[in-house]
């Protein structure tokens, strides 16, 4: 049987239309579709000037970009390369060809837009009625700055190595001591030998390490990476530690689309609580009803923040207190009477409270057993002689009542939920959308490509909907 065969030489009787060339419900169309409903000027975007040559529209350099993105293209030379290659490109453009320097101006110039954008995608999410607003979660993840990590000036790591060369000069001074004095004993008066070179090598050494001591010193930091001077080591999943970023989301429950996005350079977790749900607030206008985090976010002065903003936390507290019958949590407040009782059901009242300036000047509380005397549990409760003493502050207090609030309410089982909504699209970025390693350098940009990840993931999300949407509304034929 005769097969068909390319013909490249085909003559067309009337010229093809390009619109007949993508599928009307191509993510392309959607893509294009998003933007328009974006006000680009109105939100900054930068406008070419009057005169000269008339510039590239900036809804089309926007669709470019998102397409791209969207198809894990993140070079400004690839994406100019799908200009030619991409039929999807092509009906986008118009077949206009932008170059790549086009293109990395367009983006350079609107950095500080990009968050507009991505607040864009939540709106629009918000209009489909996709985010619920009942559940959400917060979650951070790791990513590996644009940085050659062996480069990373620490500390510690200098610090090690000016005790090696102090100790290695020692040495070498030791050796032309002993040379000279039996220069001096052969009766050898000629013994000028000058300054070893490797001396003067592990002396500039050394006057280098201390300068960049020096200068950590002057900066406050601990560590310093020449290519990327603010990004820090973390612990990277599946890479171990590596210099990179805290890339931070708020997740709805609904349709896992990212409400609340922000980047960091500390690797903990524990101060971006609050910070993080006024972030989804700010983005969406409405609060929602119950925030899941994991122990990673716990910190006593977060959760009071919380508390006072009246936020509906869920945390998976983390157990560092001593365990055992006596230990610390097993004392229950009574907040009438103002104070402890212990297991055995002994009290300990006030007896007191001063100023911690080690902890950011805040009142601790003193509490006092009294009727330690004849307790039988003495020497198995505390080693102190004048019986047990607990001391707290107003956070202690304020977290006591959210364990038994936990305890109460199951909290161990809605948690359960918390790594199904956000963990789930920390994989999609990374697998999907190729964002294992950022290809900007410096805070500022890496906060920006998190931005117009976070953008495209929702962007996905939404088009996917809005098909399956289209696709249930459609009747059976009758």
């Amino acid at each position: 049987m005769p097969s068909i065969k390319a013909k490249r030489n085909q003559m067309y009787l009337l010229p093809p239309v390009l619109d007949d060339w993508i599928l009307s419900n191509h993510p392309a169309r959607f893509i294009v579709c998003f933007v328009e409903s974006l006000d680009l000027k109105q939100m900054g975007f930068k406008q070419a000037p009057e005169e000269g040559r008339p510039p590239y529209d900036n809804d089309m350099l926007l669709s470019i970009w998102l397409y791209g993105l969207m198809k894990n293209v993140r070079s400004t030379r690839k994406l100019e390369n799908s200009l030619y290659d991409s039929i999807a490109m092509k009906w986008i453009t118009g077949d206009e060809r932008p170059d790549h320097n086009t293109l990395w101006r367009f983006f350079n110039d609107n950095r500080d837009k990009i968050k507009e954008v991505f607040k864009g995608t939540v709106n629009m999410a918000i209009d489909y009625k996709m985010v619920g607003f009942e559940l959400q979660a917060i979650d951070g993840t790791r990513i590996m700055a644009d940085v050659n990590n062996d480069k990373t000036i620490t500390e510690k790591g200098q610090k090690k190595r000016l005790v090696k060369i102090e100790k290695e000069i020692e040495a070498i001074m030791s050796e032309i001591e002993k040379s000279g004095k039996e220069a001096e004993e052969n009766g050898d008066s000629k013994n000028d030998y000058g300054i070893p070179k490797e001396l003067l090598d592990k002396e500039e050494m050394r006057k280098a390490i201390k300068a960049s001591l020096e200068m950590l010193k002057k900066e406050g930091q601990k560590e310093k990476n020449p290519t990327d001077k603010e990004a820090r080591f973390m612990k990277v999943r599946g890479a171990g530690i590596k210099q990179g970023y805290n890339a931070q989301a708020v997740v709805d429950s609904k349709n896992q689309i990212i409400t609340g996005a922000e980047l960091n350079n500390i690797s903990s977790d524990s101060k971006e609580l609050t910070k993080m749900i006024k972030e989804a607030e700010k983005n969406t206008e409405t609060e929602a009803k119950e925030t899941l985090v994991d122990k990673g976010y716990y910190s006593a002065e977060e959760i009071a923040k919380a508390a006072e903003l009246k936020k509906n936390v869920i945390i998976s507290f983390a157990n560092k207190s001593k365990k055992g019958k006596f230990a610390k949590s097993n004392f229950k407040y009574n907040k009438s009477k103002d104070e402890y009782i212990c297991p055995e059901g002994k009290r300990l009242t006030y007896g007191g409270a001063i100023i911690r300036k080690d902890r950011g000047n805040k009142k601790e509380y003193t509490y006092i057993c009294r009727d330690y005397c004849d307790c039988k549990n003495h020497k198995e409760c505390t080693k102190s002689k004048r019986g047990r003493v607990i001391k707290t502050i107003n956070e202690e207090q304020l977290i006591n009542e959210m364990k038994e609030r936990a305890a109460a309410e199951n909290w161990k089982e809605k948690l359960k939920a918390r790594g199904k909504i956000v963990e789930p699209i920390f994989a999609h970025v990374k697998e999907r959308l190729g964002l294992r390693r950022f290809s900007v350098r410096g805070m500022y940009k890496a906060k920006v490509q998190w931005f117009i990840t976070c953008a495209v993931y929702n962007l996905k999300k939404i088009y996917g909907y809005q098909l399956n949407y289209k696709a249930r509304l459609r009747l059976p034929e009758t």
